[in-house]
């Protein structure tokens, strides 16, 4: 089967040129091409003309292999209709909910960001926190209010593999299905304070491993470990 390339941005395009302040037509003219051609590229967060995309990296100031994931869009495709498209009902009585900003960054990962809460100490620069859970009704609100609220683990593998690669989404999500499908989110984090304000929004951290960032990692990490047999952490 011969490959379909597309070159997805691995941030949201759309979102990249309203920060930047341009029009599709400023934009259009800056790339040489469309205004219907920025709209389409907007829509799907991806293009399959690779001199296109080497403008746009260009022009937002990214390298290249920064800016783009390559795919098969013929691979994405059949990956797709392999998981039906279910549909995302009203949340469930007597569940947990968390809301995540969710952004799918490749065929099987996605970066998770959620807002923390304060647990405990683990040292003296790092702070214990976990993921803040909704109050109870509230999921329900954002729900009516249009929000993606996901149940279970057919309803997040669907959202996940039908999700465009590259656009950041605010969903509610179950505990049920994170413990299923991204239990990472669900770990105790030791956090520099500071870090906590990087993004705008007080308390959101990414969810994750965080293997090169020494402000913030997971209980369930090496690093974790490691520093448990160097040190003597605060009990919590």
């Amino acid at each position: 089967m011969k490959k379909r390339i597309s070159y997805y941005g691995a941030l949201d395009l759309k979102y990249l040129r309203h920060k930047r302040g341009w029009t599709v037509e400023q934009l259009a003219d800056l790339v040489f091409c469309s205004s219907r051609t920025i709209n389409r590229v907007e829509a799907s967060n991806r293009t399959s003309n690779l001199e296109l995309a080497r403008k746009y990296a260009d022009q937002f100031g990214y390298p290249f292999e920064q800016l783009f994931i390559i795919v098969d869009q013929r691979l994405l495709d059949l990956l797709a209709a392999t998981v039906p498209i279910v549909s995302l009902f009203a949340p469930l009585p007597k569940e947990i909910y968390y809301t995540l900003y969710f952004r799918r960054v490749s065929w099987f990962d996605a970066n998770l960001w959620g807002k923390t809460k304060l647990i405990g100490t683990f040292d003296k620069k790092h702070e214990l926190r976990i993921l803040h859970e909704l109050r109870e009704g509230y999921a329900q609100e954002l729900w009516e209010s249009g929000m993606p609220v996901i149940s279970t683990k057919e309803e997040w593998e669907s959202y996940f593999y039908h999700a465009v690669i590259g656009h950041m989404e605010k969903i509610v999500v179950s505990k049920t299905a994170l413990k299923c499908c991204a239990p990472r989110a669900l770990m105790s984090y030791a956090v520099e304070p500071g870090i906590l304000f990087v993004t705008g929004v007080p308390d959101v951290i990414l969810l994750g491993d965080y293997a090169n960032v020494p402000e913030v990692f997971s209980l369930c990490s090496k690093r974790a470990s490691a520093y448990r047999c160097n040190k003597r952490a605060v009990p919590f």
